[in-house]
Parts: structure tokens; sequence; C-alpha cells
């Protein structure tokens, strides 16, 4: 874990460096992968926030992170859930998830093997294959699948919200900000970032 806590902070650090970025001047800084940031659970996406807060960065923030702000946002309780992740990944989301304090209804396995250029079919077969019709809201983890656009559709075909890591992340950001994602298109939107949630630091 120490390790892993270096090549973030030395990551950071390269970044905010105005020798190599001098126009960068960032308001929060993401640790922007879904898996990465969920498999040392709770205390482990904790960790990675102290780690780049303690390389300077104003403030800090995951995707795994984010998703827990998104679906308390949503007053999510029971969530269906749909991966690309093999089987050895998947338990440990429902972990993460579930000490976070929501009830997994669902998280089949639905491995991806190519996931830069996933189709949108191959996404729609994620979601279709997570969906419980008990659930208030679905999940479709991993960043590196490019779900927004169907996101509105997916979530009127189901008739619950869907929501997808890389959104997650876009609209914690902004809300961590005071500011908010242009578009009617999805009730997250619309909704602040939860006041109960600490989820995102800022470097005291």
């Amino acid at each position: 874990m120490t390790a892993g806590h270096e090549v973030v902070q030395s990551a950071t650090r390269s970044f905010l460096s105005t020798k190599n970025l001098p126009s960068v001047d960032p308001e929060i800084v993401v640790f922007n992968c879904t898996s990465a940031s969920f498999c040392g659970g709770l205390e482990g996406e904790a960790a990675i926030r102290r780690s780049i807060l303690c390389a300077g960065a104003p403030r800090a923030l995951t995707t795994s992170g984010a998703v827990i702000g998104a679906l308390t946002a949503l007053g999510a309780g029971r969530i269906a859930v749909g991966t690309p992740y093999s089987a050895e990944l998947n338990p440990l989301l429902q972990k993460f998830l579930t000490d976070a304090g929501f009830e997994v209804a669902s998280i089949p396995n639905t491995p991806v093997r190519h996931l830069v250029g996933t189709s949108d079919e191959q996404i729609r077969a994620i979601a279709d294959a997570a969906f419980d019709r008990h659930a208030s809201a679905m999940f479709i983890s991993c960043a590196a699948l490019r779900a927004r656009r169907l996101l509105p559709e997916l979530s009127a075909q189901y008739g619950i919200p869907v929501i997808s890591s890389l959104q997650a992340t876009m609209w914690a950001a902004l809300a961590q900000l005071g500011e908010r994602a242009v578009g009617s298109d999805h009730i997250l939107n619309s909704l602040p970032w939860p006041e109960r949630l600490p989820l995102s630091d800022a470097r005291q």
C-alpha cells in the first residue's frame, strides 16, 4: 500500500509542478480509476485522497468516492451494479459499496476483454445483465467505459437512475467546487454533493 501511495504522490507532484505544466492551477485533483480506488476498501480510498493532498493538491477526489457521493445524492439504497470486470474484482466492489451503506442487488460477471473502444451494445449488455427490478438505481462501473451518452436511454428503459463512473466523477468534481453540470437529461446534474459525506478533502 505504501508503494502505491508513493506512486500517487509522485504523479500528483509531477502534475502540479509549474515546471512541467506552467498553465495548470487545478482547484481539485482527481484519481480517475474506479477499480484502483475501491480495491483497498473505504480506508484505501481515503488513503489515496490523503496521498494526493500530501503531494500538494488543494482538493482530492477519487472515482469510487465520487460514485458513493452520486448514489447518496440520488437516495439510492438498493443498487444494481454492472461491470466489465473479472470475477476477482466484483466481490471487492460489492464489499466497498456494502461498507459504504448500500445494498447490492446484483453484480453479475460480464467481463470485457478490451475496454478501450467498448461498444454501445456491450455497455447495454452489461446494464441488461445487472438490472434488478427491486433496485432504486444502477451503477455501471469502470472509467474506461464511455457510457455517458447512453445513460438517459438506460434510465428510461429501466425506470431508475443509471449512473456511470466518468459521469459521477465529473459531477462530483464540479459539485465540490460549487458548480453543476449543464444539462437536463439526467437527474444527477441537478443534485448537490451530499453534505454528510466527506469523500473529497480540502488541504487544511
